[in-house]
């Protein structure tokens, strides 16, 4: 094969390979573009065959579930954990409609409670730090919360580079900074700033920088960091709740924090988990409980879980 040949079919071949890399970029598109309710029946209905196909997935919901709602019988936890597989699939859609879709027909009918408590705590321009959780509606929360309020956000990269930019695109134009994850420093500075900082800390990220709190009356791996950013926001903490309703119309909910503890990781910790228990309580189907939340284990505590 000639050196001219092998170059354009190597070409050729990158070019195939960026070209793939757009389809899920306009795949989301294309759904973004359906009405809100389609979306949900979409997502509720691929779920319900996900809840079957995707077992590893559908097992550790199971699992997160019989572990935090044991008072439930078995066929209440199942009924949650299969609802809970549709609700994380729902969150995908309602991903892309947050991303790119019309958001005024949904604004429009959102409730937002609450917001004199984020108002109060912002009132001195010293930064407030906002401690939110991966319930399923993630990223149209975020994107409604946005709308009512300046918020900065922490960003993780996706592995395909194009989606990634696309992505990024879309939450920069609604979010007042989006931050990298590896850019502490930024962090920081946006809450020395004056900034509000939502901060998700409710994921296992294992045991490096984290402490042991209860989360559900289980001892949980769970970022020790939350101490250090509250006591740079000067105590001002607030914290967040997201939920879609029977209806499809969206609940936002700010939650007053007072006193909140910043003298040790662990009393951070503790009262983080408890305001988001009480928030995932609300609807236990509508968090990601496809996340092995429990996968850390305290030191000589059995481990492997799920």
């Amino acid at each position: 094969m000639s050196t001219s040949t092998q170059t354009i079919k190597t070409t050729l071949s990158r070019h195939f390979k960026a070209g793939l890399a757009y389809i899920p970029v306009i795949l989301l598109w294309c759904l973004a573009q359906l009405p809100l309710s389609w979306l949900i029946h979409l997502g509720r209905g691929l779920g319900s065959l996900l809840y079957v196909l995707v077992k590893r997935r559908t097992a550790i919901a199971r699992k997160n579930i019989q572990m935090i709602l044991p008072e439930l019988s078995e066929s209440e936890q199942e009924a949650i954990t299969k609802e809970c597989i549709k609700e994380n699939v729902c969150g995908l859609f309602e991903s892309a409609k947050a991303w790119f879709g019309n958001m005024q027909p949904i604004l429009d009918t959102t409730e937002v409670h609450g917001i004199e408590i984020l108002e109060k705590a912002a009132a001195d321009k010293k930064g407030v730090l906002l401690i939110g959780a991966h319930f399923t509606t993630l990223d149209m929360g975020g994107r409604l919360v946005s709308e009512f309020w300046p918020v900065n956000i922490l960003y993780r990269p996706f592995n395909n580079a194009t989606f990634d930019k696309a992505v990024l695109n879309a939450r920069s134009s609604f979010y007042n900074d989006v931050i990298p994850k590896s850019k502490m420093r930024d962090l920081v500075r946006s809450i020395q700033q004056g900034g509000t900082l939502w901060y998700p800390a409710d994921q296992d990220y294992g045991p490096k920088d984290s402490v042991f709190a209860p989360f559900f009356n289980i001892q949980a791996a769970t970022l020790a960091t939350t101490s250090g950013l509250a006591k740079m926001a000067r105590g001002h903490v607030v914290g967040l709740y997201h939920h879609r309703l029977p209806d499809n119309r969206y609940r936002i909910e700010f939650v007053e924090m007072p006193d909140f503890p910043t003298e040790t990781p662990e009393a951070a910790a503790t009262a983080a988990n408890k305001m988001l228990e009480n928030g995932i309580r609300l609807n236990p189907a509508q968090y990601m409980w496809v996340h092995r939340r429990f996968k850390t284990r305290p030191e000589g505590e059995e481990a492997a879980i799920y």
